[in-house]
C-alpha cells in the first residue's frame, strides 16, 4: 500500500482551523480519525516542517507527542519575516513578505503544494508569460530569445545551446561531480552550469555528484512547475495550519544525548533559557534535525550510530548557503526578469517581487557551497558579501555606467547566513562525490522500532532540499512510528 494511501486509511484528518488568520476562515475541516491505542509517548526533535508534519500526524491519531526545538522558532529553514519584524530594521524593507530561507516551492502535486491549497492561500506559477531568465556570459546579459535570434554559427549562440542541452537533460548525466558531466562544455558557460544546478541544489558544480543528482530526478513524482506565494509568507503557511501541533512545541529545548534503554528511550535536554539541565523518557523517538547536526556530532548516541548511518552521511553534504536580500531605488534589471543566472559572487539572483510587488524592486540572492564557506571565513564577512554583489551587479547590469547599479541600491542589505545558524549549520543537504539515492535509503532507515529519521536529507523520493523533501520524510517516519505501535515486534 501508498503511504499516501496509507493515510487515508488511517483517517487522518485536518486540524481544527480555531482562530486561525482570516486567510483560513473558509477552510474546511475534517474530524480525526479513530485515535490509536497507544500509552507512551513519541518525541520529536526538531520543529521544522518534517518535525511538525510528523507530530501533527500523531497527534490527530490520539498519540502523545513532545516536540523538543532547540531554537527560539519554529519553521527550521523555513523563515518569513514581514515589514514590521524587528529583522527589518536595517533593511528598507518592501511592500511584500520577504523569505530568509525556502522562497519558492515545486510541483503542483506536491505535499507543499496540498498544504497551500487546504489553507486556501494563493499561489501563482513562475511561468515565463510572468518573466523570463536572463544569462550572463561572455560579458552579455541576454534572454533566450535574444540568444535564439542570434545568427546560426555565432560562437557565443553554440556555447549557449550546449549549455541549454545540459541543462535540459539532467536526468541523464552522469559522474562523480557537475564539473565532470559538464567536462565538454565551454567554460564560458560553466558559471551558467553553476548558477543553475551546482548552486540550485546546494552545493557547487565541484561538489555535487551528478550521477545522485540524475538519480533524484529520475525518481521525483512531482512536476517540475514551479511557484510563489502571492502574499502570504510561507512561514505562516506553516504555523497556521500546523498550529494546535505548534503549540506544543518546546523551544529553547536542546536535546544533546540520546540513550536506548530497552523499551525507552532517555533525552538529555539543555534548556537554553537558562541553561539548566534535565532528562526526558520517551518511548519512541523521532530525529528530525538537519543532516549536519547529525555529522557535526552535537547530539551523543548511545549506543552509537551504526557504521552504514555513518557511512550514509558521509556521502551527504550540506554546505554553506547565504541569503542576501537587496532593496533598490528602482528595478535596473528589468521588470520581467526572474532569475540572472551566471554570476559568481552571486550564483543566483531572482526577483523577489516578481507578480508580488508594485514595484518589483528587491534581488534575492543565493549563495551556496565553496563561495558561501568562502565569504564566512573573512573577517568582514557581510561588508565584503554587499561589496562583492555591488561589483558584480555594476559588471552584469547593462546600464550606461556601473555607478547607476551602485546608487540605486537603497539602505543597507539583509543577510542571513545559515551556516553561522548553530542549529542548522548549513543550507540544504545534496550528495557528494560517489554519493547516490541508496546514501538516502540507509540514513532513513529507522533502528529498530525505537529511532526514526526525519528532515529533508532523509527524503527517499528524490526532494532532498526542498519543503516537498522535508514533509514527505515526515509522512514517512510518522507512518514508521505508527507500524511499530500497531505492529511491534515481541
Amino acid at each position: 500500500m501508498k503511504r499516501r494511501t496509507a493515510i487515508k486509511h488511517l483517517g487522518f484528518g485536518l486540524t481544527a482551523a480555531l482562530g486561525l488568520p482570516h486567510f483560513l476562515q473558509g477552510c474546511d475541516t475534517a474530524e480525526p480519525g479513530p485515535e490509536i491505542k497507544y500509552d507512551g509517548v513519541v518525541g520529536i526533535i526538531g520543529a521544522g516542517a518534517a518535525g511538525l508534519f510528523a507530530a501533527d500526524i500523531l497527534r490527530t491519531k490520539g498519540v502523545k507527542v513532545r516536540i523538543f526545538e532547540a531554537s527560539s522558532r519554529v519553521g527550521g529553514r523555513i523563515y518569513s519575516i514581514r515589514s514590521n519584524d524587528p529583522d527589518f530594521t536595517a533593511f528598507s524593507g518592501a511592500d511584500f513578505p520577504q523569505e530568509l530561507g525556502a522562497d519558492r516551492y515545486f510541483g503542483s502535486n506536491g505535499l507543499w503544494s496540498e498544504l497551500v491549497r487546504t489553507v486556501g492561500a494563493r499561489s501563482f506559477e513562475l511561468a515565463s508569460s510572468l518573466g523570463t531568465p536572463r544569462y550572463y556570459f561572455d560579458n552579455a546579459y541576454l534572454s533566450d530569445a535574444e540568444i535564439d535570434a542570434l545568427p546560426d554559427g555565432n560562437a557565443s549562440k553554440s556555447k549557449f545551446l550546449a549549455y541549454r542541452n545540459f541543462i535540459q537533460n539532467l536526468g541523464s548525466i552522469s559522474g562523480s561531480s557537475i564539473n565532470a558531466a559538464a567536462a565538454s562544455l565551454n567554460p564560458a558557460v560553466l558559471s551558467l552550469v553553476n548558477s543553475q544546478v551546482g548552486n540550485w541544489f546546494g552545493a557547487d558544480n565541484s561538489s555535487l555528484s551528478a550521477t545522485g543528482l540524475a538519480e533524484a530526478l529520475n525518481k521525483r513524482e512531482t512536476d517540475n512547475k514551479e511557484f510563489v506565494l502571492s502574499s502570504n509568507p510561507m512561514s505562516e503557511i506553516l504555523i497556521s495550519r500546523y498550529f494546535k501541533t505548534v503549540e506544543l512545541v518546546e523551544t529553547r529545548k536542546q536535546v544533546t544525548r540520546i540513550t536506548q534503554n530497552g523499551d525507552t528511550v532517555e533525552l538529555a535536554i539543555t534548556n537554553r533559557l537558562d541553561n539548566s539541565s534535565e532528562t526526558v523518557t520517551v518511548n519512541k523517538l523521532i530525529i528530525a534535525v538537519p543532516v549536519s547536526i547529525l555529522k557535526a556530532g552535537d547530539i551523543e548516541f548511545s549506543p552509537a550510530l551504526p557504521s552504514e548511518k555513518n557511512s550514509a552521511m558521509a556521502k551527504i553534504g550540506m554546505g554553506g548557503s547565504i541569503r542576501v536580500l537587496v532593496d533598490f531605488r528602482q528595478n535596473v534589471w528589468g521588470q520581467n526578469v526572474n532569475y540572472i543566472f551566471g554570476g559568481n559572487n552571486g550564483p543566483l539572483y531572482f526577483s523577489g517581487g516578481l507578480g508580488r510587488s508594485d514595484f518589483n524592486k528587491v534581488l534575492t540572492v543565493t549563495i551556496n557551497g565553496t563561495k558561501a564557506d568562502q565569504f564566512t571565513a573573512m573577517p568582514n564577512s557581510n561588508n565584503e558579501i554587499i561589496a562583492s554583489l555591488r561589483e558584480e551587479l555594476s559588471q552584469i547590469i547593462p546600464l550606461e555606467t556601473p555607478q547607476d547599479v551602485l546608487e540605486n541600491i537603497k539602505g543597507v542589505p539583509l543577510i542571513k547566513n545559515w551556516g553561522q545558524d548553530t542549529f542548522i549549520k548549513g543550507g540544504y543537504s545534496f550528495p557528494l562525490a560517489g554519493g547516490t539515492e541508496a546514501d538516502r535509503e540507509s540514513l532513513a532507515e529507522p533502528i529498530g522500532q525505537q529511532l526514526f529519521f526525519a528532515g529533508e536529507a532523509t527524503d527517499v523520493k528524490g526532494e532532498w532540499g526542498t519543503v516537498n523533501g522535508a514533509l514527505n520524510s515526515g509522512e514517512r517516519a510518522a507512518l514508521e512510528v505508527i507500524d511499530a505501535i500497531l505492529n511491534p515486534v515481541l
